[in-house]
Parts: structure tokens; C-alpha cells; sequence
């Protein structure tokens, strides 16, 4: 897994706010998963800068890709009270590892995913993932539909066909109370409306955030279709048009037959 933090800047750098990002990175990358529970403890997390490594190895008592999602699902969602979002890949290959250097063809594949595939705040999951999970027996530990299914719970397909980590969704089965969910779709909304009222060009930046929106309000519509929101709440909740770079069609603006 290849993460990098987004609006990771100077403000977040200094003094508790970096060391609360850091422990939660810990947290839910080190946290109470399988892999910390395997033989040998080989998993790596490593820290560069904005990036984030996790290596995880594939072997009996090993973790999953349902808890590598599950676990950006928790750290995500940390991670937007604090202003910050990710983006990345999951994958498989080979790694090699010696003390605290790791490397191989499976990080390399990752980090080339998280810059040139990820690009939006999102973590995707490599297909080859998938049929990995169908012919490893180390990384389903049910029938492989089953396997599958679990893993498709945490994920959305992307426009381009990318399936990645759908957060915004799969936190509402992860908090004890409806209250907490409508908090957390409530910071994501603001996080994402303060960042288009202030971007004023189009580019890989604020692309990020008309993104976002786009995303924020699937989520939200579907949420009002299965109704788990009410009217009042799915106004409330949804993105309107804020700032320059966003633009909505007034219902006038008819195509012609």
C-alpha cells in the first residue's frame, strides 16, 4: 500500500496536530488487524515526507485485502476532522526487506498507481488484487465469493473504471451511532466547500476538490434513495455550487429536441 497525504502542509507540521496525524497513521496501520497478529510480525510501515508505505506479508494468518480497505476506511475518516485526505493504491507483488529498508517490484507498482492512476483523493485497489484473492488461498479465508463480496462492501467504480475505497459510504456500517455518521458526512462536506470557495484555478489541485464534490453528492443522493437520510438532511448535506471553478445548469437551460 502506497499513501500519500493531501493538504499535508506547513500548518499541519507542527507541534500536536503532527504528532496526532502520525499516531492515527499508526493506529490504523499498525493497529489490531491480522497482520500484526502473524508469526513472524514482517509487516513494514514507513514514513517519508507526505508518503506512506505499509507492507504487508501474504501468508497464513496473514491480513486481507478486506482489512488493508477497511483500515484506510478508519484512517480516512480520521483523518478528514483534521483537514487532511488520501490518495494511493493497493497492490501485490514481490518486496524485499532488510532492518528498516524495503523495496521491490510490489512498491515500486504501488507508488507508480498512487501518482499516476490515484491522482483525485482516492485509494485504489489494483484488479490484479482481485485475482489474486481468487487463486491465493492465503488471502481469502472463506469461498472466494464470499472473499470477493466482503471486499466489494468497501469499494465504488470510478468513472474511468478504477475501483477505489469508497470511505464516505462504508463508514456508515463502522459507528455505533447515526448521529456520528451525519457528523462525519457534515466535516467532509465543509472540508470540501472551504476548499472550492478558495481555489480560484483549474488544475491538479482544485481537481481534486471538484472531484470530491462530485463523489460527496453520489454518496449523499444514494443515501436519500435508500433512506437512511430525509429530505431536510440530504439538502443539508449535498454540495451546492461554491466558487469559481464550479458551475450548475439553472433547470431553464434546456436541450434542444
Amino acid at each position: 500500500m502506497a499513501l500519500e497525504l493531501r493538504e499535508f502542509d506547513a500548518s499541519m507540521t507542527t507541534g500536536k496536530r503532527l504528532q496526532t496525524v502520525l499516531a492515527l497513521i499508526e493506529r490504523h496501520l499498525e493497529g489490531p488487524a491480522p497482520a500484526r497478529l502473524n508469526a513472524h510480525g514482517e509487516y513494514r510501515l514507513l514514513m517519508v515526507g507526505r508518503r506512506v508505505i505499509r507492507v504487508v506479508p501474504v501468508e497464513a494468518g496473514g491480513s486481507s485485502p478486506f482489512w488493508e480497505c477497511l483500515s484506510v476506511v478508519h484512517l480516512q475518516s480520521e483523518l478528514v476532522r483534521r483537514g487532511a485526505l488520501l490518495r494511493g493504491a493497493v497492490t501485490f507483488g514481490d518486496a524485499a526487506e532488510r532492518a528498516a529498508v524495503v523495496t521491490g517490484p510490489g512498491i515500486f507498482e504501488a507508488e507508480r498507481l498512487c501518482d499516476e492512476v490515484a491522482e483525485t483523493p482516492r485509494v485504489m485497489v489494483d484488479p490484479r488484487l482481485f485475482r489474486e484473492v481468487e487463486a491465493n488461498e492465503y488471502l481469502h479465508s472463506q469461498t472466494v465469493p464470499i472473499e470477493l463480496g466482503y471486499v466489494r462492501s468497501l469499494l465504488r467504480e470510478d468513472a474511468d473504471g478504477v475501483w477505489f475505497v469508497d470511505y464516505l459510504k462504508a463508514l456508515k456500517t463502522e459507528v455505533r451511532e447515526p448521529s456520528l455518521y451525519l457528523d462525519f458526512l457534515e466535516e467532509h462536506r465543509q472540508l470540501v466547500e472551504r476548499q472550492l470557495r478558495q481555489a480560484d484555478t483549474l488544475n491538479r489541485q482544485s481537481r481534486s476538490w471538484t472531484w470530491l464534490r462530485s463523489y460527496h453528492n453520489q454518496v449523499i443522493e444514494e443515501l436519500y434513495e435508500q433512506k437512511v437520510l430525509g429530505s431536510a438532511e440530504r439538502e443539508r448535506l449535498r454540495l451546492t455550487a461554491q466558487g469559481s471553478l464550479v458551475y450548475v445548469f439553472p433547470p431553464s437551460a434546456k436541450i434542444p429536441r
